[in-house]
């Protein structure tokens, strides 16, 4: 894949987003009176901006003259990163647990990631408490601290 495409695609798929939190950031301003800076306000602003930035990036990109190729060594690994971030979001809303889910997205990928000839016991005890660690981290920084369930 070249580089232009790749930018094409990217752009598109970030002014597709920003349309959707543009709509968003809409229906929350209809909220509130129209004499007032609503919740939709700044919301508003960042998605406008966010298309504005997006098309003067398209224009930069159609202008360059040099097609570059991108590589990809290990498209794999990253295309089964983003299915297993898409199984623990969709797992998280439709079961909830996310402590648990998290544990355990955060152990798959630490061990997906690791060398397989480090792949051991004591390697997966040492990732294991790592995914701990940053698991209760969450927990107590939102649940303890800022009393946010998730």
């Amino acid at each position: 894949m070249n580089k232009k495409t790749a930018t094409y695609i990217m752009l598109s798929a970030l002014a597709i987003l920003a349309v959707i939190y543009l709509l968003s950031a809409g229906n929350k301003s209809q909220l509130s009176s129209t004499t007032s800076v609503s919740p939709g306000f700044f919301p508003t602003i960042l998605g406008v901006a966010l298309i504005i930035l997006c098309i003067i990036s398209f224009i930069q990109t159609k202008a360059k003259k040099e097609v570059e190729q991108i590589t990809f060594p290990n498209f794999k690994l990253i295309l089964l990163t983003i299915g297993l971030t898409m199984i623990f979001f969709i797992s998280w809303y439709s079961i909830g647990y996310f402590y648990i889910l998290n544990f355990i997205f955060l152990l798959t990928l630490f061990t997906l990631y690791s060398p397989k000839e480090k792949r051991n016991k004591r390697h997966l005890f040492n990732k294991a408490s790592i995914a701990l660690g940053v698991t209760l981290v969450v927990y107590l920084l939102f649940d303890v601290i800022i009393s946010i369930n998730l």
